[in-house]
């Protein structure tokens, strides 16, 4: 099948400009030796992190809480109650792997390993439509090394599989427009694709529509009707989708329980980050440095010497009229700094190669500018390769020491700190309990005691109800034992909870910061 390189066309306006259209390496000789060298170093990063060990995550257990309540029939559950907290996609994998006999850590861990090198693999071919696939596999091999994407092959989180999901939908979308015909049925796949994306984040809504509005504004003059059938069946999704979440939010009529609600209350607040959106941006490049470098660097810094960089390689970007990639980055972004206050590095990983991609951009047309004013026609490349050598090095050592707690003898109890020393010993206590009845604790906990506990609201969470309404609210949510850790943020529902426990009977079982209360011990001597 022709390609625009093929029939001579230089005015491909999905290439970038020098130096990221030809090789990365100096001589042809050299080209095949480094690649080897780099892949071989990527799997050797990975194949020292992988650990058979549970990194131990809040919204890991809710995922595996919920998980394996599908995989033992009980349904989309929380303690009994419908869980409209999350959306489903990533929760029924799980459940399916257990299915399988996948469901101890090791095999997860395993899974999810292999997730972060096909994400790396579908973002290698991604790159290889934008620029020289030597560029690509640099590029790729970087993102791959950095603590944040290394961290993430080892945990339990829906990350690693939105990635795989959109990296492989933009690689359908941009090889569909470098061909002058496009495999028949690659977009449709692709815009299915972006609409299940958004069933394992819901962040992946905004994504999704800029990628399909991108697609139209790319191939106005190549397929102009198929990309508007593309951009129309994206939408189609999106609204089943938001259709769908707004009906399962509905359906919770329980005001204790965990749903979209905190969700829907940034939109409604939306005018609130509307008038500060450079602040947000300005919080968002520091996540942006943790990203690349492992590490947060000063704000003003990141804006200088990262944003403006990659806004200035998407405005180059929107005027040959390459724009998928750019209106992605716009609408993921943008959306998340309207109604997120605060903007975690996680969710940028799933497009960091695009990030890194116009990032190096920005630097080339920059130094280049620079340059031609010095007369150093070759500022620009050097600078890129120096910087990231920079950025790599900082990666280094937080990959090296994450590498090293994971084969520790205490790592399942000394990560983070020491801050979840108490699962185990506190789980062990709850599993020889004989009283049935669901746990009030963090999720970690039961999930490895094996009883599962409801995620309750942020709005009752944040309220101090009486001691009547706090006994309706056990009965009601059948809760045998209450767990307290009072290393955790003050919440003012658990602080009266725990006073109020603690003025029928002592705590039955404490480890450090940790006290465990037996329900129907406060229930017999309230009676009495």
């Amino acid at each position: 099948m022709d390609t625009l390189e093929n029939t001579g066309m230089t005015n491909d306006p999905m290439r970038t400009q020098l130096p990221l259209a030809q090789s990365f390496f100096r001589s042809a000789g050299t080209q095949k030796t480094w690649r080897w060298f780099v892949m071989l170093a990527v799997a050797v990063v990975y194949a020292g992190a992988y650990s058979g060990e549970w990194w131990v995550g809040k919204d890991a257990a809710l995922y595996l809480n919920l998980a394996r309540s599908l995989a033992c029939g009980d349904g989309y559950m929380l303690g009994g109650i419908l869980n409209a907290h999350v959306p489903p996609g990533f929760p029924y994998l799980l459940a399916g792997m257990m299915h399988l006999g996948l469901g101890s850590f090791a095999a997860i861990n395993a899974v999810m390993l292999v997730m972060a090198l096909v994400a790396l693999v579908f973002g290698y071919l991604t790159l290889c439509q934008l620029v020289h696939r030597d560029w690509a596999l640099v590029l790729m091999c970087f993102i791959g090394c950095t603590a944040e994407m290394v961290q993430r092959s080892g945990e339990v989180l829906s990350d690693l599989p939105f990635m795989v999901l959109v990296l492989a939908a933009l690689w359908l979308y941009l090889r569909g427009l470098r061909l002058l015909k496009p495999a028949r049925g690659g977009w449709e796949f692709a815009s299915l694709l972006l609409v299940a994306a958004c069933w394992v984040r819901i962040v992946g809504i905004p994504l999704a529509a800029g990628a399909a509005v991108g697609l139209v504004l790319s191939g106005w003059n190549r397929a102009r009707w198929r990309a508007i059938a593309n951009l129309l069946l994206v939408l189609a999704g999106l609204t089943a989708t938001l259709c769908a979440f707004y009906v399962r939010y509905k359906s919770v009529t329980d005001p204790t329980a965990a749903t979209y609600s905190k969700q829907l209350d940034l939109i409604k607040d939306a005018s609130n980050y509307l008038v500060h959106p450079i602040a947000n941006l300005y919080y968002a490049s520091g996540q942006l440095s943790r990203l690349l470098n492992g590490q947060r660097l000063p704000l003003a810094i990141c804006m200088l010497v990262l944003v403006l960089p990659i806004f200035v390689a998407i405005v180059k970007s929107i005027r040959r009229g390459a724009w998928i990639g750019a209106v992605a980055i716009l609408f993921y972004i943008g959306a998340l700094c309207v109604v997120s206050p605060k903007l975690r590095t996680r969710y940028l990983l799933p497009i960091s190669p695009l990030i890194l991609f116009y990032l190096i951009s920005g630097w080339w047309e920059l130094g280049t500018w620079i340059g031609t004013r010095i007369r150093r026609p070759s500022l620009a490349l050097n600078a890129i390769k120096l910087i990231m050598a920079v950025m790599l090095l900082m990666n280094v050592t937080l990959v090296a020491r994450l590498i090293y707690q994971k084969h520790r003898a205490d790592f399942s109890i000394a990560q983070q700190h020491g801050k979840w020393r108490y699962l185990q010993p506190t789980a062990g206590f709850l599993k020889q309990q004989e009283r049935e009845g669901a746990v009030l604790a963090q999720q970690p906990v039961s999930y490895l005691a094996d009883r599962p506990g409801p995620r309750l609201s942020d709005r009752l969470l944040a309220s101090s109800p009486s001691a009547a309404e706090l006994d309706g609210i056990l009965r009601k949510l059948d809760i045998s034992f209450v767990v307290i850790d009072s290393s955790e943020k003050p919440q003012a529902f658990l602080n009266a909870l725990r006073e109020h426990l603690r003025r029928a009977a002592p705590p039955v079982y404490t480890f450090e910061q940790v006290e465990v209360y037996r329900v129907d011990l406060h229930t017999a001597t309230s009676r009495s």
